[in-house]
């Protein structure tokens, strides 16, 4: 059956029981992976994307007790964050701060093993314009979330031995598309972009250096800030 026979009110009644904590590891298991599998089109991700109990389902499903739904689960999102308006439809919901509080503070874990699934779904995340902002307001009004501690763990050697969190470059780049974080990043008291230089050059990932690339040339164009690099 290809995806545009499939019912989504069907479908909706059919899996929303099992997208859920509460669930059998071995219910929700299988579940998770067929909507995984649905990734693997644009069709299947703009299909899943027009649902807000699915997205909720498979967000739920991020914080299970058990690795093997878990990391399925975050697979899932990564697809379909690749995807703008589910990307808009996620930080439009009505607990978006929570989603977004979250998962930075998983990122921040140190013996969170699955925090590169995190980074790579921020980083798909925060890629439109609009998402960026809305998660920099966030970001603005958290408690325990600041770009300086998002650039000390990415400095940090060995921060996390199950993670290299190369994609956290990225994400620090889509979110200096705003205003605010850039100001944060050139902020001479705190020594953020002076952290990030070294990795203009760094060969060890492509992704890291392009990302923080990304980020330094964001900061040049601000208005104002030029003369920070001079």
């Amino acid at each position: 059956m290809s995806v545009k026979d499939l019912n989504l009110e069907h479908l909706e009644n059919e899996f929303a029981p099992i997208l859920t904590l509460s669930a059998p590891t071995h219910v929700k298991k299988p579940a998770i992976e067929y909507f995984l599998g649905l990734t693997g089109s644009e069709e299947g991700k703009l299909f899943i994307g027009k649902s807000d109990k699915f997205i909720k389902g498979i967000l739920d499903l991020t914080e299970d007790s058990e690795d093997a739904v878990v990391k399925p689960a975050y697979e899932t999102l990564i697809n379909l964050a690749t995807q703008d308006p589910i990307c808009k439809r996620i930080i439009n919901s009505e607990n978006s701060s929570d989603i977004i509080v979250k998962n930075f503070a998983k990122v921040l874990d140190p013996q969170y093993k699955h925090a590169d699934l995190v980074c790579k779904f921020l980083s798909n995340l925060t890629r439109p314009e609009e998402v960026a902002q809305k998660v920099a307001d966030i970001i603005k009004i958290a408690d325990k979330l600041n770009i300086v501690k998002f650039v000390t763990v990415l400095c940090t050697k060995d921060y996390n031995k199950d993670a290299d969190l190369h994609y956290l470059a990225p994400i620090l780049a889509n979110l200096s598309q705003t205003r605010h974080i850039r100001e944060e990043i050139l902020a001479r008291d705190q020594w953020v972009i002076q952290r990030l230089l070294p990795f203009v050059s760094y060969m060890e990932s492509d992704i890291r250096r392009l990302g923080v690339v990304s980020c330094v040339k964001n900061c040049c164009f601000d208005d104002g800030k030029n003369s920070f690099f001079i």
